[in-house]
């Protein structure tokens, strides 16, 4: 029973720490309004996610992406992208949210599972502001590696990495 007790006592913090920040269908009315959404597809054949994986350096988990269209009337506000990677062991979801021109407009941590002390500090995810294809996002070159977070350091900038790739198929 004792042992029970400490167990809870350790690991029930944790587990509590970990949630869902904000829904996408929050994020993606924070982003764009009323704007109308629509989804659009993308498919990578093996030879398209080698290439990809090539050009990137790191491994692409997935071949099918769902990126978000917002519109209004003819025009188009932007685009964004929901992506959700483990980071050790746990899940993390980020919306990568792009102006019309692939410009990152913002990024917005959507759940995250790890330990509390990984979490990417808001003022962290802002530094990806105005980045765009021709940065390399590479943490330790020009983004700073989170201290004490390295992991979630290199998970995030993958997932945009990827985003800004994969949007120049749209």
């Amino acid at each position: 029973m004792r042992r029970i007790i400490v167990f809870v006592l350790i690991f029930i913090p944790f587990l509590i720490q970990a949630k869902v920040f904000i829904t996408p269908a929050e994020a993606l009315k924070d982003a764009f309004g009323e704007s109308i959404i629509e989804k659009k597809r993308i498919y990578l054949s093996e030879k398209e996610a080698q290439i990809m994986e090539k050009e990137l350096g790191f491994k692409i988990k997935h071949r099918f992406y769902s990126f978000y269209v917002a519109k209004d009337k003819n025009n188009i506000k932007g685009y964004a992208l929901l992506n959700t990677d483990v980071v050790r062991t746990k899940e993390m979801s980020i919306m990568v949210v792009l102006k019309p021109d692939y410009t990152i407009q913002r990024l917005y941590l959507i759940s995250f599972y790890e330990p509390i002390e990984y979490k990417p500090p808001e003022r962290w995810l802002n530094l990806f502001k105005n980045k765009n294809r021709k940065d390399q996002l590479i943490p330790g070159i020009d983004i700073p590696v989170i201290s004490g977070a390295t992991l979630t350091s290199r998970t995030v900038s993958e997932m945009v990495r990827l985003t800004l790739k994969l949007a120049k198929l749209l």
